[in-house]
């Protein structure tokens, strides 16, 4: 099975699209994945800093919603 065909790989693939799409799960799984290292991942503390800032960003506009 060649790296692009690794489930893990397609996995990461879809998580990346949607969280780009704003989707709060997505962007706080990658947030945790970046931080421990999941799914082959190296730790990487800006990209996890970067995702679950997204996330709360993404959160806030559904909390507080424009009038």
């Amino acid at each position: 099975m060649s790296e692009s065909e690794q489930p893990g790989k397609a996995s990461l693939a879809w998580f990346r699209k949607v969280a780009e799409n704003g989707n709060v799960i997505a962007q706080e799984f990658l947030g945790r994945a970046y931080e421990k290292g999941w799914m082959g991942l190296p730790p990487d503390a800006q990209q996890s800093s970067y995702w679950y800032e997204r996330a709360a960003k993404t959160k806030s506009k559904f909390l507080n919603p424009p009038n």
